[in-house]
């Protein structure tokens, strides 16, 4: 009889160190989304490539466009095509398409090098930095 006592109260305490476990680590990991930094750690998540795509195809002007973001000496390079009928200086041009300040796309890098090609020949590029 004592033995099925034991037996019964280890079970049962068995049972009760399981379900304090699984609750234990439930509202852990119910904590850790809920903490005040999940949400700064997500908004510092950036995927410059997508952001420096995207800057080019709202910034360009008609008729120009720009190659695929590529990593370049511990930045970014981009290469702006610039159609045959401008009229210009094209390493001017590309200087006023660096990101703002304020892009997202500097706190992932600190440069993004925009090489202009212009009636087909890559000419002198800019190096935008923070």
């Amino acid at each position: 009889m004592l033995e099925r006592r034991l037996w019964t109260a280890g079970l049962a305490l068995g049972v009760v160190v399981g379900i304090v476990i699984s609750t234990a680590s439930g509202q852990t990991f119910r904590s850790d989304e809920d903490a005040p930094g999940a949400a700064v750690q997500a908004e510092l998540a950036v995927d410059p490539l997508l952001e420096i795509r995207q800057h080019f195809i709202r910034e360009l002007p008609p008729g120009w466009w720009a190659s695929e973001p590529e990593r370049f000496l511990g930045g970014y390079q981009v290469t702006v095509n610039i159609p045959s009928n401008w009229a210009g200086n094209p390493r001017s041009a590309v200087m006023d398409l660096c990101p703002p300040r304020q892009s997202p796309i500097w706190r992932s890098t600190d440069r993004v090098f925009i090489e202009p090609r212009f009636h087909n020949l890559s000419t002198a590029g800019f190096e935008c930095r923070l």
